[in-house]
């Protein structure tokens, strides 16, 4: 319930005659049309809670002795005050189970505003978009979750987790909870039986493990299996013996359960096994970021994911489980780039992992640094603010479209009155308030127009830089700039302006994020700073870096310490950045000395040797940020896989031919 609805009920409870809204509307200051919301709300909790209608009498409402009884009781309850991540890995478990999820509930479970519950319906929608699957709402099911079995059972599994560390039993209900407590008492039984030392948490995380896997038809997956395999496993054997009465079906997916706790526990530390595994996932991220160039924000959260699936990988492989992924070619053709770093890396590590790694495996392991460098990202690039007007109108919910369609780097989180911003949770991180008034507050603020002006935008832009966050201003500058000639020249004008003006500031090598309709591609970043060709063979890897970082270093794209680094890395790691047989991107990281993004390629005639390659096609990639050289990186996997084309360049007569054939097959 709402400050209002509780204010309200309240009134009505003490009252033991009608209340007309005439009389609310007066002893609570609140409008007569929130009244009369408020009231519809009481009369669908009223319904919900099975306790009759709200009666009318003599113009006013009247409350039965039942309805004050469990009205009362219900103020009585306090809101669950949960964090973000908690709110998420919530919805996204009760979407997930057969429990019935509508969004009224979410309201009142959090006490949070409309606009608050979208928010984080809309980052339930992205948190499950990272693993191809996809939140819906029905009138008949409230929300759920659609998309592949397992993949829902590994998502599941991953938010119970979270939310078991920090949430009672009785907050959860997301089964029929009957006989929940019989579960867990025959749940320590195979724990003894299996010498697992299963915490409390441990026993409940598997008891509803098994009925999620007993609501998700599981018929695929089982198919793929060996049953053999599965019934010759200790874990069916104890199974037996404590679950006797369930079906083959149900023993096979506790067993599965069993196989999935046992090998994705939390690292304990406790047997070499362990410690090697745990140390092979953290040689594994480092060298993902110095391939990626991108640094984890989250990394502690990403190595541990990563541990368990390895872990649950391990024990399939020991125990000839297929361990299909359902999303290979996919992955393989979507993520290209990712998926061929994610390769190089574990192909570089093969001697420390403790199992095949083939496809399947590598596209998992993609998906969790997907999820990462997602994450790291979001980050990077979002601002979250509040809007905050003396009413919540139509204008405020206008202004908040508005800001959202403008600034692709800020979140809004909610619309707020202003006397009530004060009492907003601390715990949302909020950046900075939008208003459109002037008023105290421990928050920074920035006053605007109701209908934002090209100067609210522009000191947005500017407050964004103040406080340190990545607002992307020369990019907001510039469509702030092409819109104020939209408003002066006719539409044709307007179009061969902006498409002047994006050659000019994309090929004269200025340091300007100018958003365009598309994503440039190989050619139009390396035409910049041009291709050369070395006629000479060179065995001096180091050198051969260093002549071709030149134009980046001459251009103000890099400094002398981003190319000592890249150096520096290379002797450390070894050759990290040959990414094929005759091909390599060298590069370091944007805090190592990058100003601007910038990609220069040295093509060698005769090669130069790198570790134990040959290569023919060496390149210096510089970039700012995280985000900006992933497509970059894209294209130059393409290339990679275009023979045809390394062989034509490798043999053209001049530089200009080079551009012109990467500009043909672009």
């Amino acid at each position: 319930m709402s400050q209002n609805e509780k204010r309200i009920v309240q009134l009505l409870i003490e009252r033991i005659w009608p209340l007309k809204a005439s009389e609310i509307t007066a002893l609570t200051g609140v409008s007569r049309r929130a009244v009369y919301y408020s009231l519809d709300n009481i009369r669908y909790l009223l319904k919900q809670l099975e306790a009759g209608e709200l009666e009318r009498q003599d113009g006013g409402f009247l409350l039965s002795d039942e309805q004050r009884m469990i009205l009362r009781e219900q103020l009585g309850r306090k809101a669950v005050q949960k964090n973000k991540k908690e709110r998420i890995s919530y919805i996204i478990c009760a979407a997930l189970s057969d429990k019935t999820l509508r969004f009224k509930e979410l309201e009142e479970r959090f006490e949070m505003s409309r606009n608050a519950v979208f928010a984080d319906l809309a980052d339930v929608k992205s948190e499950l978009a990272k693993y191809h699957l996809e939140l819906k709402n029905s009138k008949s099911r409230g929300y759920y979750v659609e998309g592949d079995c397992l993949l829902k059972r590994t998502v599941f599994q991953l938010h119970i987790h979270r939310l078991l560390r920090n949430w009672k039993v009785e907050e959860l209900h997301f089964f029929d909870d009957e006989n929940l407590q019989s579960d867990k008492e025959r749940m320590q039984r195979i724990s003894d039986i299996l010498e697992l030392n299963m915490s409390d948490q441990a026993q409940l995380e598997l008891v509803y493990l098994m009925r999620m896997h007993r609501q998700e038809s599981e018929t695929a997956a089982m198919q793929e299996m060996d049953t053999d395999v599965i019934r010759d496993a200790e874990e069916w054997n104890a199974v037996e013996q404590v679950f006797s009465e369930l079906t083959e079906k149900d023993k096979t997916c506790l067993t599965l359960c069993l196989m999935n706790l046992k090998s994705g526990s939390s690292f304990s530390g406790e047997r070499d096994e362990d410690l090697e595994l745990w140390e092979c996932t953290k040689k594994l991220i480092d060298l993902f970021e110095i391939v990626a160039c991108v640094s984890f924000d989250k990394k502690n959260e990403l190595r541990q994911s990563i541990y368990m699936h390895m872990k649950l990988s391990c024990y399939n492989y020991r125990n000839l489980v297929p361990h299909v992924n359902p999303l290979l070619e996919e992955i393989q053709e979507n993520y290209a780039a990712l998926y061929q770093m994610t390769k190089s890396c574990c192909e570089r590590m093969l001697a420390d992992f403790p199992y095949k790694i083939d496809e399947n495996e590598i596209a998992y392991l993609t998906m969790h640094f997907g999820v990462g460098m997602h994450d790291a990202s979001r980050q990077a690039t979002k601002a979250r603010v509040l809007i905050s007007c003396p009413n919540i109108t139509t204008s405020a919910i206008l202004l908040s479209s508005e800001i959202q369609k403008q600034f692709d780097n800020i979140i809004v989180e909610d619309i707020v009155k202003t006397s009530e911003i004060e009492y907003y949770p601390h715990e949302n991180n909020i950046d900075f308030v939008i208003s459109t008034v002037t008023f105290e507050s421990r928050y920074p603020i920035i006053r605007v127009h109701p209908i934002l002006t090209d100067e609210d935008k522009a000191n947005i832009v500017t407050l964004m830089m103040l406080l340190g966050i990545n607002s992307n201003s020369d990019s907001m500058q510039f469509k702030i700039l092409l819109n104020i000639v939209r408003q002066n020249v006719d539409d044709e004008t307007y179009v061969r302006i902006r498409k002047d003006l994006n050659r000019y500031l994309n090929t004269e090598g200025r340091l300007v994020n100018v958003p365009t309709d598309y994503q440039p591609g190989l050619y139009d970043v390396v035409r910049r700073f041009g291709v050369r060709y070395i006629e000479h063979a060179s065995d001096d890897w180091e050198s051969a870096v260093r002549e071709t970082a030149d134009p980046l270093l001459n251009g103000g794209c890099i400094h002398q310490s981003y190319v000592e680094k890249m150096i520096t890395l290379g002797r450390e790691h070894g050759p990290y950045f040959v990414i094929s047989d005759d091909v390599a991107v060298a590069h370091a990281r944007p805090e190592d000395g990058a100003e601007a993004m910038g990609l220069a390629l040295s093509i060698y005639r005769q090669g130069v040797m790198i570790g134990d390659k040959e290569v023919r096609f060496l390149f210096v990639l510089a970039t700012p940020n995280q985000q900006d050289h992933l497509h970059i990186l894209e294209n130059v996997m393409e290339f990679c896989n275009n023979k045809e084309m390394r062989d034509k360049i490798a043999e053209a007569e001049s530089e200009t031919t080079a551009l012109e054939l990467l500009n043909a097959y672009q």
